[in-house]
């Protein structure tokens, strides 16, 4: 159900689900099995968002900020960083009376 509310929760479970596997790989017997099965349950869990697929598409195509252009998440990161080092830019000018 966090798929129908929140989208980030796609990248929540890739990542959940690549530990899994990880575990699931490195396990044997009952720790296996258990990771196997906590894996299909995320893939039928994430397969139940199929009827919403083509709105998703959708809205991915038509929405956002309509006034930037896209970036992508390196460029996200960039600014992110420059941020914290300082602007380039003068932050709130000088005050004048």
């Amino acid at each position: 159900m966090l798929l129908y509310t929140h989208y980030w929760a796609f990248a929540l479970l890739a990542v959940t689900g690549a530990f899994v596997l990880v575990q699931a790989a490195r396990s044997e017997g009952a720790r296996r099995r258990a990771a196997l099965l906590v894996a299909g349950a995320l893939t039928v869990g994430t397969a139940s968002f199929a009827p919403w697929w083509s709105a998703f598409r959708f809205q991915l195509a038509h929405t956002g900020t309509p006034w930037g252009a896209p970036v992508s998440p390196f460029g996200s990161w960039a600014n992110t960083f420059k941020s914290f080092g300082g602007n380039a830019h003068l932050a709130g000018g000088r005050w004048s009376c």
